[in-house]
């Protein structure tokens, strides 16, 4: 898992060509009109991100919308946004389809995320291995009694298609298989939240940053049930870098437009910027 957190950072480093100052003078100071749209996952850090620097540059307007990964990637294409915010690397087809298009894109790693298993406050399970959340999610478990908890039907909830969430769990966790029939999709995270919230058999997966007291965090196993491990705090480094649902979080834009929108991406990647990351409950770069 350090290694994958390394070549985070090392496309990350080589993958972008932007300047990473602390700082921007009043000399340096930008009105950007932007459109930036896509991940709900994302979408904390972003409005954060685009409320301080707007503050910091008068007349600058940025626009930030969710609605899920594949949303965002599909109105960058379409022109409506300059920005694309995803919670999965773009595939190979869709960039073969930018460049068919002639319409080539940048990456930009902005952070990285840690998928928590979310469960109700009444629920008596407190960690689960790869295998069981496969089976949930796959409908062949449906009680938690199954699981050694209490007798009530599991009520699994997930993101909808547009999801880059839903697609790397679907990945990762279910090694591509499809989701049982039984999974209810969620238009949002925090309808996720909140059914699992109201119903005490309900699991559900979210990104770091929607954690909150509300709901139940589970601690997972990878290695068939020998170690588990909770999504930890941000500010808890050797924690995160052990935990096996981490994942890197991306901005998309055209490459021709890099010029126009570098004063906003030298922000992101800039001490305050990063600060802002850490600040939505999520991993800075450094």
């Amino acid at each position: 898992m350090k290694r994958l957190i390394f070549m985070f950072s090392v496309l990350f480093f080589c993958g972008c060509s932007v300047d990473n100052s602390n700082t921007t003078s009043d000399s340096q100071k930008s009105e950007l009109k932007l459109n930036i749209k896509g991940s709900d996952t994302v979408l904390p850090i972003c409005q954060r991100m685009a409320e301080t620097f707007m503050k910091q540059n008068k007349g600058s307007v940025i626009n930030v919308n969710g609605g899920g990964s594949i949303m965002g990637i599909a109105q960058l294409e379409k022109g409506e946004a300059n920005i694309a915010m995803s919670s999965r690397a773009m595939k190979l087809v869709e960039k073969l389809f930018f460049q068919e298009e002639h319409k080539p894109v940048k990456e930009l790693i902005i952070g990285t995320d840690a998928i928590a298993i979310i469960v109700n406050k009444g629920n008596s399970i407190q960690k689960l291995t790869k295998e069981q959340l496969e089976k949930i999610y796959t409908g062949e478990v449906k009680n938690w009694k199954e699981l050694g908890g209490d007798d009530e039907p599991i009520l699994p909830y997930r993101r909808d298609e547009n999801s880059g969430t839903s697609e790397f769990f679907k990945e990762t966790v279910l090694n591509k298989e499809a989701y049982g029939k039984n999974v209810e999709q969620a238009q949002n995270t925090s309808t996720v939240i909140s059914a699992v919230q109201n119903a005490k058999g309900g699991i559900g997966f979210i990104g770091l940053g929607y954690l909150d007291e509300s709901i139940k965090k589970l601690d997972i196993s990878f290695d068939k049930g020998k170690t588990f491990i909770g999504p930890a705090s941000p500010k808890s480094t050797k924690e995160n870098l052990d935990y096996p649902l981490l994942r890197p979080l991306y901005f998309y834009y055209l490459e021709s437009h890099q010029k126009e929108i570098s004063p906003f991406l030298d922000f992101v990647l800039s001490e305050n910027g990063q600060q802002l990351v850490l600040d939505a409950g999520y991993i800075p770069l450094r």
